[in-house]
């Protein structure tokens, strides 16, 4: 609210609005209330990154840095959140093609120059799961998803498949970095959950013994019904 409020700080203040957002989501009653707080979400979050990106840092010696260091785990808090509520079955507002707009904010983390490795695993693991949603929202009938492995089996079908090829490509790159330093205990467990269910898909274990999730999906026909990608 402040006239001479600086880039970095209006920054700040529109991440805290995003996260209280994000938290507040699972609070509402109603299907109107939530996608409310979605749109004032996506709204925070376009000027969060507005005010990120036109924030110029500096480094150690007090040079001025042309990309804000923070600047990647902004994109990522932009594509996690279009991902969460897809596969919470919520509509994006304003945001008309969800995971592609996921997509988009993964692969610019991918091919920013300052971010770290850690930064760039995190990334390949939202990716993995944006393909993987792409999948499972194409092999959809009548709002139901259709575990079908024929497209694996059958070479001159496999373009069918190839968001899910992507997603274990994706995925196999994030256990490559993660192997070689330390990693988030959450983001090992999401990586579980989405290995279980690419494997759910190429016929590699019954449906019953992927276990269900929040952030790494519906594993099972009844939460699928429920937390899916139903209105994307």
């Amino acid at each position: 609210k402040k006239t001479d409020q600086d880039d970095y700080h209006a920054m700040v203040c529109y991440q805290f609005m995003v996260q209280c957002y994000r938290k507040l989501i699972p609070l509402a009653s109603t299907d109107e209330e939530s996608q409310a707080l979605i749109d004032h979400y996506n709204k925070s979050a376009d000027n969060m990154v507005k005010f990120a990106e036109e924030y110029k840092g500096y480094d150690d010696e007090g040079r001025v840095v042309e990309v804000f260091k923070s600047l990647p785990d902004v994109y990522m808090m932009r594509g996690e959140f279009l991902v969460e509520m897809c596969e919470q079955g919520f509509k994006n507002g304003s945001v008309t093609a969800p995971l592609e707009d996921a997509k988009k904010w993964f692969s610019t983390v991918l091919n920013l120059k300052p971010t770290t490795i850690q930064q760039k695993a995190r990334a390949h693991l939202g990716m993995a799961n944006t393909y993987l949603l792409l999948y499972e929202k194409g092999n959809r009938k009548n709002g139901e998803l259709v575990l079908d492995v024929e497209p694996l089996l059958n070479m001159k079908r496999r373009g069918k498949a190839t968001n899910l090829f992507c997603a274990e490509k994706e995925l196999e790159t994030f256990m490559t970095i993660v192997s070689k330093l330390p990693a988030h205990k959450n983001d090992l467990e999401r990586a579980k959950r989405l290995n279980l269910r690419i494997d759910q898909h190429k016929g590699k274990v019954s449906v019953t013994t992927a276990p269900e999730t929040h952030n790494g999906g519906p594993a099972t026909r009844r939460t699928v019904e429920t937390q899916m990608v139903t209105s994307v």
